[in-house]
């Protein structure tokens, strides 16, 4: 990652007792779902098991919880059952967590468009937001990748974070 691009970035480093609950909630997670390692359709990743979903699911939790924390949001309680059918924090803020530093911010035909996405790269404890986007707008033909069937949004197309909270979004 370029340092004149990851200057930007927003770092948010977590401590241990919200990593704690960072992974308490990916485990509640999957238990809700009764995730196998086999049984569930929208993995990506089928080969990983048990144990490395828990991590995921985990490190998605700890980025909202990271989104939280900078937006000031006083005791974040993540949802365990959520799944799609409310935002991830407050009324209209989806989180996507992604390892790469690089990774584009993906949208899938179940995120609302009345949403804005944020894009968090990086892994626990030390995240790193990168940017925003309203769903509606970065479901644009230019991002749409057929052979995933969903919306690749670059990091470039994206706002900065800092312009988040002065925008109209955030008041929504």
């Amino acid at each position: 990652m370029a340092m004149q691009q990851m200057q930007q970035y927003i770092k948010v480093t977590l401590s241990y007792e919200e990593e704690i609950l960072a992974h308490g909630a990916g485990w509640d997670r999957a238990k809700e779902i009764n995730w196998t390692g086999t049984n569930h359709q929208r993995r990506r990743n089928m080969l990983s098991n048990y144990h490395d979903f828990i991590a995921e699911l985990s490190e998605s939790v700890a980025s909202e919880m990271v989104v939280a924390k900078w937006l000031g949001i006083k005791d974040f309680k993540p949802t365990i059952n959520g799944f799609k059918n409310v935002a991830d924090i407050a009324r209209n803020i989806e989180v996507k967590w992604s390892r790469w530093h690089d990774a584009h911010l993906i949208l899938h035909e179940y995120d609302r468009d009345t949403d804005v996405a944020f894009l968090v790269v990086g892994k626990s404890p030390t995240y790193y937001i990168v940017g925003w986007s309203p769903v509606a707008l970065g479901k644009a033909r230019q991002h749409w990748v057929q052979a995933e069937r969903n919306w690749w949004i670059p990091q470039i197309a994206l706002m900065p974070p800092q312009s988040y909270k002065g925008s109209m979004y955030a008041a929504i």
